[in-house]
Parts: C-alpha cells; sequence; structure tokens
C-alpha cells in the first residue's frame, strides 16, 4: 500500500466531489483499488433557457489533485436529461455531466475508457478494482441480497456502506474486502471516512445505535 503525503491527503478531502468519491479516490491513490468512476454535474436548466456547465475551475482543480497523486485521468462530458424529475406539458430539464475516469495507471485508464464504450459491465467491474467473484456475481446473476443477510450484517458499517454486488458464494470475503478498505480510509483521513461513512448512513446514527444494540443483545 502506497504512503501519501499529508499535501494530497488535504487535496483529496477538499476534491470538489462527493463524499463517496472522495473515498474510493483515495483508495486507488493507496493502491488498494484499481479505478473509479466520478460524476460531476452543474446546475439544472430548461430547454430555452441559458446553459449551465460544469466550471473549469472545478474540474481543473481535480484534475490537478489526481496527477498529484500520481493517478490517470481523463474526462468525457455529456448533456443529459437522464436521472433528472420531469413533469408533463413543462419544458424539459437538462445538465452536463462530466465523466471522470480515475485510475493507477494509463494501461488501466485505456481498459476502463474502453469498457464504458463497449458498456462491458465485467471490464468495467474489473478495470474499477472490484473483487472477481462480485463482479462475476454481477454478470452472471447469481448474486447475493443484502436484505436476505442477517440483521447485523444488514446494520454493520460494511452493510450501511455497501455498494457493490455481492455474489451468492463469495459475499463474506467480498464484505470483508470492503470492511479492509473502510478501516484503511479510516487510518489516511478520518475527514473522508467520515464523509463516506455518513453519506452511506439510510437511517439516523442514533436509530442505528439502537438497533446495534438490540441486535447485540436479542442475538439477531
Amino acid at each position: 500500500m502506497k504512503k501519501l503525503e499529508k499535501a494530497i491527503i488535504e487535496r483529496l478531502e477538499d476534491a470538489p466531489v462527493s463524499a463517496t468519491e472522495r473515498f474510493y479516490i483515495l483508495l486507488v491513490a493507496l493502491g488498494l483499488r484499481t479505478g473509479t468512476w466520478v460524476v460531476l454535474k452543474s446546475l439544472v436548466w430548461r430547454i430555452g433557457d441559458a446553459e449551465f456547465r460544469v466550471p473549469e475551475y472545478q474540474l481543473e482543480y481535480l484534475l490537478e489533485t489526481l496527477r498529484r497523486a500520481g493517478l490517470s485521468a481523463s474526462i468525457e462530458r455529456r448533456v443529459t436529461s437522464d436521472g433528472l424529475l420531469q413533469m408533463e406539458d413543462d419544458r424539459e430539464r437538462l445538465n452536463e455531466l462530466v465523466d471522470v475516469f480515475v485510475t493507477k495507471d494509463q494501461e488501466t485508464l485505456d481498459r476502463l475508457v474502453k469498457a464504458v464504450e463497449a458498456r462491458d459491465d465485467e471490464g468495467i467491474g474489473t478495470a474499477l478494482g472490484y473483487p472477481a467473484t462480485a463482479v462475476q456475481g454481477f454478470v452472471t446473476g447469481h448474486r447475493q441480497k443484502l436484505k436476505d443477510l442477517p440483521i447485523s450484517i444488514q446494520l454493520s458499517d460494511a452493510g450501511l456502506a455497501l455498494e457493490m454486488i455481492l455474489s451468492a458464494d463469495h459475499w463474506e470475503e467480498e464484505l470483508a474486502e470492503l470492511k479492509m478498505w473502510m478501516r484503511v480510509g479510516r487510518e489516511n483521513s478520518r475527514l473522508i471516512f467520515s464523509g463516506f461513512e455518513h453519506a452511506h448512513s439510510s437511517i439516523g446514527y442514533d436509530l442505528l445505535e439502537q438497533y446495534r444494540r438490540l441486535a447485540k443483545d436479542t442475538g439477531i
């Protein structure tokens, strides 16, 4: 695992991306993942109005931060209405998205971009550094649903933070890898980890603690 300079950690902590994206960039910079896919979003406009773009200073700061961390990156811009709430008979709502592909080296970046262009789920998952068994579970549909796991696992830090699809046969090892990512992330930047943890808490921390105490007391 790489050791990052304090100045690099601080720039990553201030990167103009979501808390989850900061966490995964940190893992790539530390050598624990091979890549991640960041999406920057502009303000929304309606057809016929002035258009908004992702600010250049925001993108430049991010790319310079990635360069200083020794990472490879490329960007793709697109204007879309996907994911935006639309009301019937209203003017279409649009925004600009900037896809920022971040990888440990140029070779991995080339593979990721090629996989995205080909809509190759297996290639994307592999280039992003997800466990191979999880990638296969996603591609084949042989998956483990989180809701079918014990409540204690669902309410664990890793369970709440889970984004990748778990495979039916290897979910324990995959969950263990996520726990390792979280532990190392916490050790290297408590600020980034706290943001990541907060972003993935689907219920309030007080309620979460109540559930955890209940699980411990009842053994569920």
